[in-house]
């Protein structure tokens, strides 16, 4: 495949090209042109304190040592002495995450990491019509620590995609950087590429298993259900328990065949509709509903357990949620009584992020008030009084709300609300009404 001569152009043929099926030649002769280093320069703008040191002294050196095939990765340090060998590191390592990112079609792969706490919302609005699904095969991958043999695995995988000694290469020693466990200035870049090539060993996993169900559905006239998200994939089919069964056995047999077995601890199992069925912290439900108009049908509805509900406000700290008993926080006491608010604030709307396709929402109502109860007990701790006292001192004037004062610069008063349900629900609205529009 012949390069054009800008790296825009050459970026956008690599990706047709990767789309298409081909072999992709030529990734490391990018990493001479100028312009691409812009690309690169503008990718580092998280980290303000580098550009300072970005000189056209410093690409044109790291571009020499790439041409002669001098370029080595420093080890990491705290030296000064190292900072130049630092910046070409972080330099190295975006150039290589960006043009993965144009073999792979993922776009700016950053912006998707922002995101990346959350479940896959394309996945679980899939869920909603699975009401007919009457058999569910999950398989769970969970983590072996990362070693250097699962790196040459992952290796592997960008080999049949990628036909370049050099560039290949270059990933490989980024990535091993990842291996060492101390810190280094560069590790929200290394974060970045380890994401990248975590979605990258995924993405052939789902590859695989798309293969089985496409053949599947093709031999025996089934149709079949399939979401993902990061190591947990659900495969739906209403068929016989005898069908169920084998195709259970053909995903086996392709995983053991993969080798993926070296890496991760395979759960999969076979689950009827009426059995407790779990993806992405939801547990499944099948109900039926009676229409007025178009008889009688089946949906499937995603519901937030109650023990993660437990789960959450113990972790947090908010207190025993199920006898709603709050407890003060004692280590945010160093924090102002507005950083504190802000907190709680950010954690709920976390919360109900997670919780935007249960069928209970509503029941977060519960969480608000503890978290609500255990602010004002952090607060009566910090501030030697009680609980009940703070609450009707900081009832806002108008509605009532638990509030804070605040001045701005002018010296004119704000109040900063704590968060209630109607919030809650308000946000969830315009989420679920954005991601409907993507």
């Amino acid at each position: 495949m012949n390069m054009t001569i800008h790296p825009f152009p050459q970026l956008d043929v690599i990706q047709r090209a990767a789309q298409q099926g081909k072999v992709v030649f030529d990734c490391y002769r990018l990493l001479y042109n100028d312009d691409l280093w812009q690309i690169v320069i503008m990718r580092t703008i998280r980290l303000r304190y580098l550009h300072r040191q970005i000189k056209d002294k410093m690409i044109k050196e790291l571009v020499y040592e790439l041409k002669s095939g001098k370029f080595r990765f420093s080890q990491p340090s705290k030296s000064k002495l190292n900072e130049n060998l630092h910046m070409k590191n972080i330099l190295i390592i975006e150039s290589v995450v960006v043009i993965l990112e144009h073999i792979y079609h993922l776009g700016n792969f950053e912006k998707l990491l922002l995101i990346k706490n959350n479940p896959s919302f394309s996945s679980l609005q899939k869920l909603k019509s699975w009401g007919t699904i009457n058999w569910f095969i999950k398989i769970k991958l969970k983590k072996i620590p990362f070693s250097q043999q699962h790196l040459e695995f992952l290796i592997n995988k960008i080999k049949r995609k990628v036909n370049d000694q050099r560039f290949i290469q270059l990933v490989f020693y980024a990535s091993m950087l990842s291996l060492q466990k101390q810190h280094h200035p560069y590790s929200y870049t290394m974060i970045k590429l380890s994401n990248l090539l975590e979605h990258i060993f995924q993405e052939s996993v789902v590859q695989n298993l798309k293969g089985i169900i496409d053949a599947f559905e093709r031999n025996n006239g089934t149709s079949i259900k399939f979401v993902f998200n990061k190591e947990e994939y659900l495969v739906g089919l209403n068929s016989t328990k005898v069908h169920a069964n084998r195709l259970l056995g053909e995903i086996n047999n392709e995983l053991d065949r993969s080798g993926l077995h070296s890496f991760y601890d395979i759960q999969s199992n076979l689950n009827h509709r009426g059995d407790r069925i779990y993806f992405q912290n939801y547990q499944l439900s099948s109900k039926r509903n009676y229409l007025s108009n178009s008889g009688t049908s089946q949906q499937l509805n995603l519901i937030i357990p109650k023990q993660q509900m437990n789960q959450w406000a113990s972790q947090k700290g908010y207190g025993v949620f199920q006898e709603h008993i709050p407890l003060a926080r004692k280590r945010l006491l160093h924090f102002s009584a507005q950083e504190i608010l802000k907190i709680y604030n950010e954690e709920l709307i976390s919360f109900a992020n997670h919780c935007l396709f249960a069928v209970n929402f509503n029941d977060i109502e519960k969480m608000v008030h503890l978290a609500e109860s255990s602010f004002l007990k952090t607060l009566a701790f910090k501030y030697k009084t009680t609980a009940k006292q703070l609450a009707m001192s900081m009832k806002h004037p108008r509605n009532k709300r638990i509030a804070l004062v605040c001045n701005d610069k002018c010296k004119n008063q704000t109040f900063i609300m704590f968060i209630k349900m109607y919030d809650l629900k308000l946000h969830r609205k315009k989420v679920l009404q954005k991601f409907s529009e993507v």
